[in-house]
């Protein structure tokens, strides 16, 4: 399995599978509305977003820090920008947002939830103490996905 690690945060992570590991840096423009992303299936904006979405991966890892119970304003650019844009290659694959949080508050990411449903991607929120138990879960789903797409693509053969 090839996991996409997009880290934004202070304190970087280490993944032990094969990865393709990306840093963010701030500050990332928000999504202006442009609409553009639909027609060419690619952001206006040539930055990050575009180049995660270049990557070939099983399964995307974001990993971020939390401000009052909800992620960064940068964060949430970063994110939206990329379902939005790139909703053909995100289709199906896991997503695993691991997060720092100082305290035991409640997140906010009711709106990202939507997103990945919206694209039919299987989402899980882990903190990031627990990374390796989160990793090892998107491993799974994403095997699980790939046996799936390998028997429809022989019963599509056997019809």
């Amino acid at each position: 399995m090839k996991l996409l690690a997009v880290q934004m945060t202070k304190y970087p992570l280490l993944f032990p599978c094969d990865t393709e590991e990306m840093a963010v840096h701030t500050p990332v423009q928000g999504c202006i509305g442009c609409g553009k992303c639909v027609k060419k299936m690619q952001c206006t904006y040539d930055d990050e977003v575009n180049q995660a979405a270049s990557f070939r991966f099983d399964a995307i890892v974001f990993v971020t820090d939390t401000y009052y119970g909800s992620l960064s304003k940068d964060a949430k650019s970063f994110l939206l920008r990329l379902f939005r844009s790139h909703p053909d290659k995100l289709s199906g694959k896991p997503f695993l947002l691991l997060v720092y949080q100082r305290k035991e508050t409640n997140l906010d990411a009711g709106w990202l939830q939507k997103e990945c449903e919206d694209i039919f991607m299987p989402f899980q929120i882990e903190d990031a103490s627990h990374m390796q138990e989160g990793v090892q879960r998107l491993q799974k789903e994403a095997s699980i996905k790939r046996d799936i797409s390998n028997l429809q693509r022989k019963t599509d053969f056997i019809r």
